[in-house]
């Protein structure tokens, strides 16, 4: 009797549910057993090894246990590239976004995100002889200040909403955020907005050209995770709900420590409960 009534129950619950539910990328997925990814390459987040041709990295990682736990396997689709992988996953190219990407406002008006997998601090690079802004950031206020940006990247609309008076130098979408130093050092900017990663990449290969300034503090600190289709929330808690498994149980934790063991570059979100002391 007990098996019946709960029958009925879900079959009014699932005669209930919205018929745009039907069309959620979690069926295609589920149904296909694949998982189509677009990515952009970011070392050590995800990359392709030049010699065997696979990909590397924490995010193709997290992946690969992500499509575990949901009982797929990983299609690495297409390379998009950082200027149109927003538009590739709106246009159905991909199902999601598998490289983690900070999670901001001009994004959110075009795609979803999964829930955060670590939080990123940015910090200000400068010339290791440039004592200007030691202290705090202030005089970067000013028309013949020059701020390098990823154009139509975080670093850009950061500079333009926190320092709309200073001048800015744009690369391409395309490049490499390690071009951004260069400009740098080159003194075709004085500043720039640039993850830990990669200043310590370059800083291990050329000690002593930059420093970051503020006395080390981060200009902010931002969340990251995968990007998603649009409205598709069945989707949507299907990843979060792998995610978050993973999270628990601390493989996340494990994947992270492989590339950042001092937790310094990729701060991890905090746990939602406190462990019970002995």
């Amino acid at each position: 009797m007990k098996t019946a009534i709960f029958s009925l129950f879900l079959a009014g619950l699932l005669a209930a549910s919205p018929a745009h539910a039907a069309d959620s990328v979690a069926d295609r997925v589920l149904d296909s057993e694949t998982l189509r990814c677009g990515y952009a390459e970011w070392t050590p987040v995800l990359f392709k090894d030049m010699a065997s041709g696979e990909m590397q990295g924490m995010s193709k990682d997290i992946m690969e246990q992500v499509a575990r736990k949901i009982g797929v396997r990983i299609d690495w689709a297409e390379n998009a590239g950082w200027g149109t992988i927003a538009e590739g996953l709106v246009g159905g190219r991909y199902d999601m976004v598998c490289v983690t990407l900070g999670q901001i406002t001009a994004r959110a008006r075009a795609i979803d995100f999964s829930r955060p997998v670590f939080y990123m601090p940015v910090y200000p690079v400068v010339r290791a002889n440039d004592t200007r802004f030691d202290k705090d950031l202030s005089l970067l206020e000013q028309p013949e200040t020059k701020i390098g940006v990823l154009e139509g990247e975080a670093s850009a609309l950061f500079a333009a909403e926190r320092f709309p008076k200073a001048a800015t130098v744009a690369i391409p979408q395309t490049s490499d955020y390690s071009l951004l130093m260069e400009d740098i050092r080159a003194k075709k900017s004085d500043i720039s907005f640039i993850t830990a990663d990669t200043f310590d990449s370059f800083n291990k290969n050329q000690p002593g050209v930059f420093k970051i300034a503020q006395q080390g503090k981060p200009v902010s600190v931002g969340a990251a995770g995968f990007g998603l289709p649009p409205g598709d929330m069945r989707f949507k808690t299907l990843i979060d709900t792998a995610i978050q498994e993973l999270q628990n149980e601390g493989e996340i934790d494990r994947i992270m420590d492989k590339y950042d063991p001092k937790g310094r570059i990729f701060f991890r979100p905090p746990l939602p409960y406190v462990l019970p002391k002995d």
